[in-house]
Order: C-alpha cells, then structure tokens, then sequence
C-alpha cells in the first residue's frame, strides 16, 4: 500500500518524467501486478515519461516501449524490443533470457 500511495503522490503534479528504481522490488506477485498497472495507468492518463530500473523483465516487455540495457554502468543497448531480440551482442540476449 505505502508503494502505491507513493507512486500517486509523484504523479499527483503530472511531472512530464517519472523515475522508478525497482517498483516491485520485494513485493508478491499480485501486489507487482498492480504496481505495474498502476504505472501504466499514470503513463497513459498523463502521457508522461516513465523511467524503470528493475530486474523484472516479463513485466517490462509488457509496459515499455524503448529499453535500455546498461553494463557495468554504460548503456550498451538502446532501442525497441524487437531490436533488442535482433541483437548480436550477447549481453543484450542475456538480458531478454533472465
């Protein structure tokens, strides 16, 4: 509940840009879920920007549009999840395997 709440009080002022570092981070299942559906439904009420750092891949190839894989601190894929899965870079195939 204190995710939730905290989510819909940064999205109160209709920022143009949302940044979120591991939303479902130690959350069950159903509790991930509508966190995640809650993001998306922000995104597309305020047609913002919606930044998320996580580990939770299923979720992301479900809610973003462009995706960025960082190594070692350096972005080393941007684009399009059909970019991603056409990448020969094995760090990206990694990254869709997890």
């Amino acid at each position: 509940m204190q995710r939730r709440v905290a989510i819909a009080r940064a999205a109160v002022a209709k920022p143009k840009l949302l940044l979120f570092d591991d939303p479902s981070g130690g959350l069950d299942p159903v509790t991930t879920s509508r966190i995640f559906e809650l993001i998306r439904t922000i995104q597309k009420e305020n047609d913002n920007t919606v930044v998320i750092a996580s580990h939770d891949i299923d979720r992301l190839v479900k809610l973003c549009h462009i995706f960025h894989v960082v190594d070692h601190g350096k972005v080393i894929f941007s684009g399009t999840l059909n970019e991603a899965r056409q990448s020969t870079d094995d760090r990206v195939k990694v990254f869709l395997d997890v």
